[in-house]
């Protein structure tokens, strides 16, 4: 920080030693909070969409089992129980397929749940062709199958989300090491400040007061008065002048 001396007072140079810092201060810290919001509403929206992907994948694998256990007791006899499972398993399918194929929030993403949804039209097909005929060959023939590849599927959509949320956890890593880099230039500011503002206090305010206390006190002592180097015009200077006007009113009254 580089203050001239000339025309300024030494309140003005107390103030704008305060001032300018300041004004670094509140820039960087308005910067942070500034990139701190925004990284917090980013991460909250990509996580939020990651687990509601990761939910609906989880929610399809246990209606899919649920489906195939009610086939399983539709092949074995039990038409009323198969009935009741059948029924709030598929629905519960049909609803977390769609709502999973509208939050598509990962790259490939989309591919997946096409592929998904053709599985799971085959599985409905087929799942329809062993209702018609219950038997265990003609389940271990086509619906087995394609359960296995749409469950298969489904975990392939939970694991992409799944790894999405550890990206998105590296990537709050690295901005938040971004984002603490004002944080060290406020540091290096406040060190800054510091050096200057004490270069300025000892050049400009006790530099200049110790030369008028030496003047004083040889004055004091000797009754000679020499006047201080105030080399800034300011208050101090002032105060020197005056000094010397007393000293000149004095010896006035003295002669």
């Amino acid at each position: 920080m580089v203050l001239s001396g000339a025309n300024m007072s030494l309140r003005t140079k107390l103030l704008l030693s305060f001032l300018i810092p300041s004004v670094m201060w509140l820039a960087v810290g308005v910067w942070t909070s500034a990139r701190m919001r925004n990284l917090g509403s980013t991460v909250e929206g990509m996580l939020a969409d990651n687990e509601r992907s990761i939910r609906y994948a989880v929610e399809m694998v246990q209606a899919l089992e649920r489906m195939d256990s009610a086939i399983l007791l539709r092949i074995n006899g039990d038409s009323a129980v198969y009935a009741a499972i059948m029924d709030s398993a598929s629905v519960a399918y049909r609803k977390s397929l769609a709502l999973a194929a509208a939050n598509i929030t990962v790259p490939g993403e989309r591919e997946l749940l096409d592929t998904l949804q053709q599985l799971s039209g085959r599985y409905f097909f087929h799942l329809q062709e062993v209702v018609g005929t219950p038997t265990l060959s003609n389940y271990n023939l086509h619906l087995y199958p394609t359960f296995v590849a749409t469950r298969r599927a489904i975990s392939d959509l939970r694991t992409m989300n799944t790894e999405a949320m550890y990206s998105v956890a590296g990537q709050i890593a690295d901005r938040a090491r971004r984002a603490a880099l004002p944080g060290d230039l406020l540091m290096l500011a406040a060190i800054v400040f510091t050096v200057a503002f004490t270069v300025l206090v000892q050049v400009y305010v006790v530099k200049p007061i110790r030369r008028l206390q030496n003047s004083v006190h040889l004055w004091w002592k000797s009754g000679k008065y020499e006047a201080a180097q105030i080399e800034t015009k300011d208050e101090l200077q002032e105060l020197s002048e005056d000094l010397m006007r007393v000293r000149d009113t004095i010896r006035g009254k003295e002669s």
